[in-house]
């Protein structure tokens, strides 16, 4: 009853091994089968102790009881026998067994190697099991006559029982190698057929794909054709729709302009009622139109920065002259800061837009004053304006002239009564007039009184706050760079008296005042616009503050 248990485990341990120990498996087999000769041997000799366990128990029935209590006997037996065989671990009582097992476990595989070598030479080196040492004492106990003779029998049955065992294990290797080799061969030869099918099956799949291929191209050209003939005919059709509807929207856009040229000169027809000089805007092409103007300020712009810039090919700042200029327009910056060049341009570049402003303003001083009714010729009713004779003259004499006049309309405007428009607008159209004739041609002579005492006055200043190399040929082109700024300066006035209303020109925005991106314009970045300063306005803002109508926005550099 223990053959068949033993016989499937160790079929099982040949199984797990094929794969991988391949040529090594004969010699595993070997020693595996070994083992299920000592397993055997064992319990066989099991069998016989358990027939004739009454005289051992006799002679040591005392010594058993103490046994059942102290489980490391059976160690201390075992420790002073080592060649004492692993079955003879059954004249241990059952109840120490699992106890025993790890400690003897090492010993019991050392011994059945030691057993298998000595089975393999075909020598019987059963050991003598008639000696079996007491647990506490060395002395060898001697097992009676009986079981001895019992013993001897037995063994000679378990011999033959052993070889007999050893042929069948060995059949029984063989024939599940046989197994594994012949299920192997079906498996390959199952391969073999699988691929030679799926080689037909593919070269037949071919095949067919080039004849699928072969149709296409021809069912390709046929249906081409149908195509072609039913796509020229939705062309056309399309073709034949836009054509329609090109006509449909020129007969529209004919009758639009019909409508356009009815309502311009229905609008003409207005216009004439009411006079040409109703009409205070500029067209899109003069000069003085906005965008017109816009692009002027922008290049006066320019032309102020490079003429009055801090640094440069043979430039030097006064440091002292420098920090007072600073000062003087609240700024934070000093000449030891880190860009302070850059401020101090700024700054020379409002203090010649000022000073050409003011000299304008203190040239026509006087202008604005109410008609003097005491002048010569009053008493008989008569108002006299004195002019000067001087061609150079003629700008003053002009401009004297249109105020005079415009007053004497505003006048009249306001002590004569009549529904008319004209003379309403007519101030107005009178100043846009005058004031385009001087922004256009006034002071263009270079060498013109007020032209050279400006620029003299311009350089004059600006030598306070830097010096430039004093070479004839750069003092020339520097004195050239003024009269024309100021030339471009004097026109920009006087064209941005010719708009209605006249914008704000001379608002520059102080230091400390808040950033206000609408009206001003300048090197900073949006996401921490609320918290920056102004360090200085270097040109002013030109338009409407108010109603929030800007030409150009204000040059502006945040304080730091």
């Amino acid at each position: 009853h223990v053959m068949p248990k033993y016989i499937s485990r160790i079929a099982q341990s040949i199984t797990q091994r094929i794969p991988s120990k391949g040529n090594d498996l004969a010699d595993e087999s070997k020693t595996t089968l070994t083992r299920i000769y000592a397993v055997m041997a064992d319990a066989s000799w099991n069998s016989a102790l358990s027939d004739n366990t009454k005289p051992l128990s006799s002679l040591q029935d005392q010594d058993m009881s103490d046994a059942r209590q102290l489980p490391d006997a059976s160690i201390d037996v075992q420790a002073r026998q080592p060649h004492m065989q692993p079955h003879m671990q059954s004249h241990v009582q059952p109840q120490l067994q699992p106890q025993l097992q790890p400690q003897l476990q090492p010993q019991t595989d050392q011994k059945n190697k030691h057993f298998s070598a000595q089975m393999t030479a075909k020598q019987d080196v059963r050991p003598d099991y008639n000696n079996i040492y007491h647990r506490n004492s060395i002395t060898p106990i001697q097992l009676p006559p009986s079981v001895e003779e019992s013993t001897s029998q037995r063994q000679k049955q378990t011999d033959s029982d052993d070889a007999d065992s050893a042929d069948d294990a060995a059949d029984l290797l063989r024939y599940s190698l046989g197994e594994q080799n012949a299920m192997l061969s079906k498996k390959i030869k199952k391969l073999k057929d699988r691929r030679i099918k799926d080689k037909g099956e593919k070269a037949k799949l071919k095949e067919k794909l080039q004849q699928l291929l072969s149709d296409l191209d021809k069912n390709r050209f046929d249906v081409s054709n149908e195509d072609v003939d039913r796509m020229k005919q939705q062309f056309e059709k399309e073709r034949q729709r836009l054509h329609n509807r090109i006509n449909e929207a020129d007969l529209e856009a004919r009758e639009l302009n019909k409508e356009i040229r009815r309502l311009k000169e229905e609008a003409s027809a207005y216009q004439s009622a009411l006079g040409i000089a109703t009409n205070v805007r500029w067209g899109d092409e003069d000069s003085n139109n906005s965008v017109q103007l816009t692009q002027s300020i922008s290049d006066l712009q320019h032309t102020l920065g490079d003429f009055a810039k801090a640094k440069g090919s043979g430039v030097k700042l006064n440091e002292a002259a420098c920090n007072e200029l600073l000062e003087k327009y609240n700024c934070k910056a000093r000449m030891s800061d880190k860009r302070p060049k850059l401020v101090v341009g700024a700054a020379l570049q409002r203090l010649v837009l000022e000073t050409i402003f003011n000299s304008i303003e203190d040239y026509f001083k006087g202008q604005d004053d109410p008609i003097d009714e005491s002048a010569e010729g009053s008493n008989d009713g008569h108002v006299e304006i004195t002019l000067s004779t001087d061609n150079n003259a003629l700008e003053i004499n002009l401009l004297k002239t249109s105020r005079q006049l415009i007053r004497l309309v505003q006048e009249f405007s306001s002590t004569r009564e009549g529904e008319d428009q004209q003379t309403t607008i007519a101030p107005t159209k009178l100043r846009q007039q005058i004031y385009a004739v001087l922004g256009c041609r006034a002071f263009v002579k270079p060498d013109h009184p007020f032209v050279v005492s400006l620029t003299d006055k311009i350089v004059e200043t600006l030598s306070q706050y830097r010096t430039v190399p004093d070479d004839p040929q750069k003092q020339a082109d520097l004195r050239s760079d003024a009269t024309e700024l100021v030339i471009k300066a004097v026109h920009m006035y006087f064209r941005l008296h010719t708009q209605e209303p006249i914008p704000q020109f001379k608002k520059f925005f102080e230091a400390g005042e808040k950033i206000v991106v609408s009206t001003m314009s300048g090197p900073w970045d949006e996401e921490n616009i609320e918290e920056l300063e102004v360090e200085i306005c270097s040109f002013p803002m030109v338009g409407h503050q108010d109603n929030k109508r800007v030409l150009t926005k204000a040059l502006v550099l945040p304080r730091q």
